[in-house]
């Protein structure tokens, strides 16, 4: 058979095989399994697997084998939220592996991220497996980056074509991205609740979500909905009968799969202990074109903690000029943010309202500018007036640091003139800032900058029939023998079709003598470069007028610039400043009506540049603030040393060789340093260069650091610390202007003059030792006693740790529960109630363990094998770190007993080893652990527990003579309850109750039958005949009545306490008694339960009875 026809047929089968294969992907796709059929986990497996016989029919295609290099080493820990070159790379990495598929890697950490890399974990042996980017993980990812050698790929076979899920017409799976439950702190902006996954194809137009668990929904002061960072709908509160809260107003397609966030911002004054989880409770919560199927689906729970976030305040900076039609990078908005001194944060997404009547089509190419660098960036404003600026790298701040942004864009040339641009921050949640302690959203304060006139900057737009704009330059210097410099950057817009015949510009100069001058003065378009006109030369103040034809159409805005040569005889300090002259009467056509424009109409008609000035090529070094001062360990890998600032004047000025003097510093810099490099960022641009034992300084040479006229740039000396660094000694390094080598863009070199640099040691190291400190928070629920329920995760404790004089990685640490709180050395091991520990740093798991069941050790989760690090943390930075326990249910079967005390501590290295690295050395204990100060509260262990939520209607009402309602409130339970006995402390002020008068209702329906006399005022002790029972389905609303009897003239008053006096510990569960308590309850864990089974208790630890109700008249 012919060659050709050989191949002829070859091809044709493989595309074949590549079409089944597209084919297979597509109907996977498209498709949603109803329950029964395929998971999504499997389906993903299957589209995998499809998708990399396509990459291997793809390579038969091209004949070229798939070569996979990758060289990029993770230096950062990365989780949801990130954003970063380092993530795309982990999502190429994972794409690669066969854990993540995504048509196009982004820079953003999502929860498909999160879910392929926990995917990847469990595959490759690293626990936990939860999708965190840790030490472990990193170590293990950076250790397989590398070149894949190319391999000649083998023949698939052709594939099964897969059996697509039988999946009814018009239907929509529902999902949600499996979470871990966190402890929200108070306070916490737009903290993720419910990632639902939706499948399919198909349009959602409204959704609503339920709250479930002990808690209250004034928890929570907003709820908002996100697609990809975007937010969809203004904050919505959850609504305190149903516990929902709809989102409405919606548009959201659904092509194949959707993921949205909810998020959810927590009350300051949110009640601590609290549990709540959200969900999709039924098919008729997703309002769409089809019918949602897989539904209920609920997220993880999260426990409101009793720390609060730190802060940010925005508000309203500075003030602008108003721009003009067709302006390029017009300044549109300013504004500064002040982080609080609770903790330092960092800025990721900011999302600003605009409310202008100028059309948002006619703003595009947003920049967010800091001190002049762009930061974030935005292409248009969303069809919900956001302008969604995401920072590429989130912006940090330090406790207490003010910084100023600015907000710059482009204006549309066919705008009408007096039209307004406005921007501001509608909602707190839209500037999303993580803290670094609790890795939650701060709150964010913005009534300095919402949306009342005085808040925000209000620009009206300027123009006319011609609108000239200014672009720049900025005063500046300009070098000697520079070419086609910038002296003029202007736009010119027009809403007709005009032709520019004649164009003026003035150019003032100053100390210009004979032989010197701007050579080759001429106009060119900005875009293409393009010249429009002649060229003059420029030797002394004068006017420079161009008849060269400019045309431009209807609606266009041209950018035009003023460009010369600075002549090689120009001596530093000649000046010029060039000015558009105003137009006059005939030097613009209007070709539409072939009539002269009106210089009347032409707005502004002139406009005048800033002044030039010509100066000698030079390099100012100046010292960068970081690093700043600060003490460093022995073994530090890594160790920023100083920073230098390089700014460029008068050329682009080139680096050839730098050396850094440490002559001045402690003698042992050699030899503790041994060698370092310089950087550029995090790219090292130099070769490792030892210090010299003589002369203490080091010198990179062979460099090539170029920096254009007028801008700056840091570099930065690394390397490491000696394992044997001399304990107390300072190190620091120097630069003179001799130790600089750097040549213009002539190759000419420079001789520098600047101020010599860290000379007085404001940036130098302390070597110290190394440090951890464990201190427990004692202002949080995790310390006060609190109640923990079966078949939960609750927080046990929470620590502050701190490392001092050098990052620490915890590579062995030791957690014991135990049922006393006097002492470390337990006895009572609490096996049978805790089932696992919980590492938790801020929102995020980093391990967990089982305690023994019984033997030396009983009670105790051992974390960590002594080398590989369980959790980190940041040199001289605290980080929460939260115990957390899964509970087991209360039943014979797995021997726990309710009303079980726990206690948490950190054991001590008496008991156990403790160990930890900071750089290369190892410590074997930390300040805190193994003593009775890190014990844990008490926490009380019920099968289920009551919460008590004050209702409204009757706080604040008035007294009258008669029955009235006195106390009003709802009783939720995560299980099932039973009341047997209230009691109310009730105070009045000239007013008298009628004796015997107070009566318990539920939900109107009268459940007491007596009540003590409280006619004067006192104890209404309530003892119901029958036991009142609370489940998860039917929460109840009680209502307290009582008849006032008398009431006096003048005012008076009755209140109401919900009474727990007297309930000063927590009582063994015994048979029912009213003297347990003055409020007595169960949690039905007996078997079977009866008022005469051992498990009732009182009202210690109930959440909330510190409720009073007050009715007044004046």
């Amino acid at each position: 058979m012919p060659l050709k026809k050989k191949i002829k047929i070859k091809m044709s089968n493989v595309f074949k095989k590549l079409s089944i294969v597209v084919l297979a992907v597509a109907m996977m796709v498209t498709a949603v399994a109803p329950a029964g059929a395929a998971t999504t986990e499997e389906l993903q497996a299957q589209i995998s697997a499809l998708m990399a016989q396509i990459n291997a029919l793809n390579v038969q295609l091209s004949g070229t084998p798939a070569t996979t290099v990758s060289s990029y080493t993770f230096t950062r820990n990365l989780t949801v939220g990130s954003t970063g070159a380092d993530v795309m790379e982990l999502q190429k990495f994972l794409i690669s592996k066969g854990n993540l598929v995504l048509a196009t890697p982004t820079n953003y950490f999502g929860n498909m991220t999160k879910a392929a890399l926990a995917k990847f974990q469990a595959a490759n042996g690293i626990s936990p497996a939860v999708g965190y980017f840790g030490a472990i993980t990193r170590g293990s990812v950076n250790g397989m980056m590398g070149t894949t050698t190319p391999t000649t790929p083998t023949t698939p076979t052709t594939p099964t074509t897969p059996t697509t899920p039988t999946v009814p017409t018009g239907t929509m799976g529902v999902s949600v991205v499996t979470g871990v439950g966190a402890t929200l702190p108070k306070g916490a902006s737009n903290a993720t609740v419910l990632t639902p996954v939706f499948t399919g194809n198909g349009t959602i137009t409204a959704l609503t979500i339920t709250r479930t668990g002990v808690g209250a929904t004034t928890d929570f002061s907003n709820v908002y909905l996100y697609d990809a960072g975007v937010r969809l709908t203004t904050g919505r509160t959850i609504n305190s009968q149903t516990h929902q809260v709809t989102f409405t107003g919606l548009n959201i397609a659904v092509q194949g799969s959707k993921t949205l966030t909810v998020g959810a911002d927590v009350a300051a004054a949110a009640t601590v202990g609290n549990q709540h989880a959200f969900s999709i409770a039924s098919a008729s919560d997703v309002q769409a074109d089809v019918t949602a199927s897989g539904v209920p689906v609920t997220g993880a729970t999260f426990t409101i903690g009793g720390q609060s976030v730190g802060t940010v305040i925005a508000t309203k900076n500075g003030s602008i000029s108003n721009p003009s039609i067709g302006q390029r990078a017009a300044k549109l908005s300013e504004f500064k943010l002040e982080a609080g001194s609770t903790e330092n944060v960092t800025v990721s997404r900011i999302s600003m309202f605009y409310s202008g009547n100028l059309s948002r089509a006619n703003l595009s190419n947003f920049e967010l500018k800091q001190a002049g660098t762009v930061v974030a960036q935005g292409s248009a404003i969303t069809d919900k007036d956001l302008l969604v600026l995401t920072f590429t790298t989130p912006f940090r701040m330090e406790r207490g640091a003010v910084r100023t942004f600015e907000l710059f864009g482009d204006i549309a040339g066919g705008t009408k003139a007096d039209e307004t641009i406005k921007f501001y921050i509608d909602d707190a949640s839209d500037i999303y800032v993580i803290g670094d302690q609790y890795g939650f959203g701060v709150t964010v304060t913005k009534t300095a900058f919402d949306s009342d006139a005085a808040d925000h900057h209000v620009l009206t737009l300027q123009g006319g029939q011609i609108t000239i704009s200014f672009n720049g330059p900025n005063a500046s210097d300009v070098a000697v023998r520079a070419t086609d410099v910038v002296l003029l950057d202007f736009s010119i817009a027009s809403a007709n079709n005009v032709e520019i015949r004649s164009i003026s510009f003035g150019a003032t100069t100053t100390n210009l003598i004979a032989g010197e001058g701007f050579n080759d003065f001429k106009v060119r378009r900005q875009d293409t470069g393009a010249v429009l006109t002649s060229s003059s030369d420029v030797a002394t103040t004068s006017a420079i007028t161009f008849t060269d034809p400019i045309n431009l159409t209807a609606g266009q805005t041209l950018r035009l610039q003023v460009i010369a040569d600075v002549d090689a005889d120009s001596d530093a300090s000649d000046t010029i400043r060039v000015t558009l002259n105003g137009f006059g009467a005939s030097d613009i056509k209007n070709l539409d009506n072939n009539q002269f424009v009106a210089v009347a109409n032409i707005v502004p008609n002139g406009i005048t540049g800033n002044l030039q000035t010509v100066v000698a090529a030079d390099l100012q070094v100046t010292l960068n603030g970081q690093p700043s001062s600060q003490t460093v360990v022995a073994g530090a890998s890594d160790v920023a040393w100083v920073g230098y600032n390089f700014r460029a004047t008068g050329d682009t000025v080139r680096i050839t060789a730098l050396t850094i003097d440490g002559s001045a510093a402690s003698s042992s810099i050699a030899t503790d340093l041994g060698s370092v490099a310089l950087y550029d960022g995090a790219t090292r641009i130099s070769d490792w260069e030892a210090v010299n034992t003589t002369t203490y300084k080091a010198t990179f040479d062979n460099l090539s650091v170029s920096i254009p006229q007028g801008t700056q740039k840091t570099l930065t000396v690394r390397g490491p610390l000696s394992n044997s660094a001399t304990t107390a000694a300072v190190y620091f390094f120097s630069a003179t202007s001799s130790d600089v080598t750097a040549v213009d863009s002539n190759g000419n070199t420079l001789t520098l003059t600047f101020t010599a640099v860290n000379t007085a040691q404001t940036v130098k190291m302390t070597v110290g030792a190394p440090t951890l400190t464990f201190t427990k928070v004692v202002t949080v629920n995790s310390t006060d006693a609190g109640i923990v329920t079966a078949n939960g995760v609750s927080t046990l404790s929470e620590y502050d740790v701190y490392a001092r004089n050098g990052a620490s990685n915890v590579t062995q640490f030791n957690v014991g529960v135990q049922a006393q709180s006097t002492s470390t050395a337990a006895t009572t091991t609490l096996a049978q109630e805790v089932a696992e520990i919980q590492l938790f740093l801020g929102s995020t798991q980093v391990a967990s363990a089982f305690p023994d069941a019984a033997g030396t050790y009983a009670g105790i989760a051992r974390f960590g094998d002594g080398v590989n690090t369980v959790f980190s943390i940041p040199a001289n930075e605290t980080r929460r770190l939260s115990v957390r326990a899964r509970l087991n249910d209360i039943s014979l079967s797995t021997g726990a007993s309710t009303g079980s005390n726990i206690y948490s501590y950190l054991v001590g290295t008496s008991t156990l080893g403790f160990k930890a690295t900071a750089g290369t050395q190892t410590l074997t204990d930390a300040t805190g652990i193994g003593t009775s100060t890190t014990i844990g509260e008490q926490k009380v262990m019920y099968k289920a527990s009551p919460v008590i939520v004050k209702e409204s209607g009757v706080d604040g009402a008035t007294i009258f003579a008669g029955e009235q309602d006195v106390a009003k409130f709802r009783v939720t339970s995560n299980g099932t309850i039973s009341f047997k006995k209230m009691s109310f402390n009730i105070s009045l002020s000239n007013a008298t109750l009628t004796a015997n008068s107070v009566k318990l209702y539920r939900d109107g329906t009268l459940l007491t039958t007596s009540a003590t006399n409280v006619a004067a005022g006192g104890v209404a002790a309530i003892v119901l005949t029958t036991e009142d029972v609370v489940d998860t389905s039917s929460p109840a609303v009680y209502t307290v009545k009582a008849s006032v009897a008398e009431l006096g003239t003048g005012s008076a008053s009755l209140t109401t306490a919900f009474l727990t006096t007297g309930d000063g510990s927590v009582v063994t569960p015994a048979a029912y008694a009213a003297t347990l308590g003055n409020m007595v309850w169960s949690d039905r864990s007996g078997q079977p339960h009866s008022e005469t089974s051992t498990d009732w208790t009182n009202g210690k630890f109930v959440k909330d009875t510190s409720i009073t109700f007050t009715r007044t008249k004046s």
